[in-house]
């Protein structure tokens, strides 16, 4: 078993002793497991955390939504990060370029590089302007676009 791997299961221990001391998680306990079991390779967990976030009255934040964000889109699920993507939106939060570059890598981990690409290209009608860390983030859609040149010419 990896440290990583063990990383959920220690979050998850934290959380259940909180509550065993009938004390409150809050969205910042949340975040960090969540955080743990994204970074352990449970997005599974991580989701399950979520739901029971919900169910203990604790409002997410843009963190908890980039970090699910994330923690889906390291495993390659883009579907599930799609979907809190526009979950966060219809919750009325909206994203950040933190959360915008986590979906744009979320997609080109995947191979969905136009969804990349399309995102990447949206960001200035948001208000956001990318950094390197979301340039960076395309990097994986450009080597698995079969050839294809058109991520050159949009990111130049």
């Amino acid at each position: 078993v990896s440290t990583q791997s063990t990383w959920g299961e220690r979050a998850l221990q934290v959380l259940e002793a909180i509550k065993v001391a009938r004390l409150q998680p809050d969205v910042f306990t949340y975040n960090t497991a969540i955080g743990a079991c994204g970074k352990g390779g449970q997005w599974q967990k991580a989701l399950q955390l979520f739901d029971r976030m919900l169910a203990d009255h604790v409002q997410p934040d843009v963190i908890t939504y980039s970090t699910l964000i994330d923690a889906c889109g390291r495993a390659g699920e883009w579907q599930q990060a799609l979907y809190i993507f526009k979950f966060m939106q219809l919750a009325g939060i909206e994203p950040n370029l933190i959360v915008c570059t986590a979906m744009i890598e979320a997609f080109a981990r995947a191979g969905e590089w136009e969804s990349a690409l399309r995102l990447f290209s949206g960001l200035n009608r948001r208000g956001l302007f990318p950094n390197v860390v979301t340039y960076s983030s395309l990097m994986p859609a450009r080597g698995r676009s079969s050839g294809r040149l058109c991520f050159s010419w949009c990111v130049i």
